[in-house]
């Protein structure tokens, strides 16, 4: 099963994408008025790199959604992941969350610059690069179908051993 994410990250990069057009126009124009295209023109260049890169993040979200998949949940966050998560690993779902509780260092936050609508916590950590997940946020675009998803999966999983 695949569950999209796009529709609640999607507007926020496109109005990140919008402030960063505006803040490279300005900031090119200040450094050509000031020092030159000499100075402008490698700053000019990393701020297309950067544009490129939120412009392939913005496209990246609507093609990799999330899946459930019969021994595993498969999470992204556009170009970010995949990170599977054994569906023996995962422990349930909170029921709410702070601020504090998203920065923790153990916690993966998936949803980037959206507010997350779901954490799932985890009985096993995982390894994600360096670190050590013990619990993931992300913004599915239907939180209750996910949820409702991963516990269905979850039970029949462990009603089958």
């Amino acid at each position: 099963m695949a569950f999209s994410y796009h529709r609640a990250l999607a507007p926020l990069l496109a109005v990140l994408l919008g402030l960063a057009c505006i803040e490279a126009a300005v900031v090119h124009g200040v450094l050509v008025a000031l020092w030159g295209w000499r100075v402008a023109a490698p700053v000019g260049a990393i701020d297309l790199v950067a544009l490129a890169l939120l412009v392939r993040m913005l496209r990246l979200v609507r093609r990799r959604p999330l899946r459930l998949e019969p021994d595993r949940l498969i999470l992204r966050a556009g170009p970010f992941g995949p990170h599977s998560v054994p569906l023996e690993a995962i422990r349930g779902f909170r029921s709410d969350w702070t601020r504090a509780a998203l920065k923790a260092p153990d916690l993966l936050n998936l949803a980037l610059i959206a507010w997350p609508t779901i954490v799932l916590d985890l009985d096993r950590p995982i390894r994600a690069g360096r670190r050590t997940i013990r619990a993931i946020a992300h913004c599915p675009d239907d939180p209750a179908a996910f949820r409702a998803a991963v516990e269905r999966a979850c039970a029949a999983r462990a009603g089958a051993a």
